[in-house]
């Protein structure tokens, strides 16, 4: 460093050396946040679609085995767990945890449990 600094005396077309080293930008809560506000928002529209759907189913099944009435109720009920715990999730991240970038990368426990209703 020091002959770089003898040399760049001696010769100007020498390029002297950077005096900060640039670090890459720092995410920023819309980077990180904004594709899941649009994943809760997607989720949300769906869960109106079905919770239409088993409203509308339970009026006009009257002949329906009964059966077949759980499994609707047990897809209704499970798909407002998991719009519960989105929100949940979203609210952990975006409220509770708002401006504490590192707190992004520790997974908030209402994720296991929607995973769970996911997969049921």
């Amino acid at each position: 460093m020091i002959a770089l600094y003898f040399y760049k005396l001696l010769d100007d077309s020498i390029p002297s050396p950077p005096s900060t080293i640039m670090s890459p930008p720092l995410p920023t809560a819309a980077n990180i946040l904004g594709g899941f506000l649009i994943e809760v928002s997607l989720t949300l529209f769906l869960y109106g679609i079905v919770t239409a759907q088993s409203y509308i189913y339970v009026f006009n099944s009257k002949d329906d085995h009964v059966v077949l009435k759980l499994v609707v109720a047990t897809v209704w009920a499970l798909e407002s767990i998991h719009s519960a715990l989105t929100i949940h999730i979203m609210y952990a991240y975006a409220i509770v945890d708002f401006g504490k970038l590192a707190e992004l990368g520790f997974i908030v426990w209402s994720i296991g449990v929607s995973n769970i209703t996911t997969y049921v």
